[in-house]
């Protein structure tokens, strides 16, 4: 199975997200970092460098 990785902060809507992962019982780790996770490591994941990947 593929780890899920959420990348959470906290005015966005990973809220949604976080309850839906939990509400289908699925595992997943959450980054939620705050401010460190914009740039660098979540251009990794989008160009844009934004959040609201997972």
């Amino acid at each position: 199975m593929t780890q899920i990785t959420l990348y959470e902060y906290a005015p966005s809507r990973s809220a949604r997200c976080h309850w839906t992962l939990l509400e289908a019982n699925l595992k997943f780790t959450s980054a939620s970092d705050g401010p460190s996770l914009v740039g660098s490591e979540a251009r990794q994941h989008s160009t844009l460098g934004s959040i609201g990947k997972f």
